[in-house]
């Protein structure tokens, strides 16, 4: 089976993250299929960082 690895395709930052995460988890849902992955994280000074990657196989 060969190693599957993630491309940063962009990153966006957010200083209201009221339903970010549901944002993020139906684009995961939606997207997976097509090579698709998001992620989100807290950065410097509280803000979250939203990432999109695309899988690729090596």
């Amino acid at each position: 089976m060969e190693e599957t690895k993630l491309v940063t395709l962009g990153t966006a930052e957010f200083d209201n993250p009221s339903d970010l995460y549901y944002v993020v988890d139906f684009l995961n849902h939606t997207m997976k299929e097509r090579g698709f992955v998001f992620g989100l994280s807290k950065g410097e000074e509280g803000l979250l960082n939203i990432s999109v990657y695309e899988e690729y196989d090596q």
